[in-house]
């Protein structure tokens, strides 16, 4: 009888959590960070961060699931989502939206000077 080893490999795919509120809402100026948890997935899965299903501002920094956005801009709204993949099934994706409060200019400026009888 020959006996040869055999080496099991059990493949699964990755979870993760999103650990932010749904929506986010910032001022414009603040920094905003976005964490995203893998846990399980063999082989080890690689994390991803997209903006509204493209790239990231490239002022954003992914650092090992950590998102950071500094001084966010109206420009930076939108549907961020935090994807894991290993190649095994549908990867995981969690997203969540990021709402940036408009800077108060224009009419209602306007207003404010008339009112106080400013030319």
């Amino acid at each position: 009888m020959i006996r040869v080893p055999l080496s099991v490999f059990v493949l699964a795919s990755p979870t993760i959590k999103l650990l932010v509120e749904d929506p986010i809402v910032a001022n414009p100026g603040q920094t905003v960070i976005l964490v995203c948890i893998i846990s399980g997935g063999e082989p080890s899965p690689t994390l991803t961060w997209v903006r509204n299903n493209e790239e990231l501002p490239k002022k954003s920094i992914n650092n090992s699931g950590t998102l950071t956005i500094p001084a966010i801009t109206t420009d930076d709204a939108g549907v961020y989502s935090c994807v894991a993949s290993n190649n095994v099934g549908n990867p995981a994706k969690k997203s969540t939206n990021i709402v940036v409060r408009g800077e108060k200019r224009g009419l209602e400026a306007l207003l404010v000077l008339f009112v106080l009888g400013v030319s």
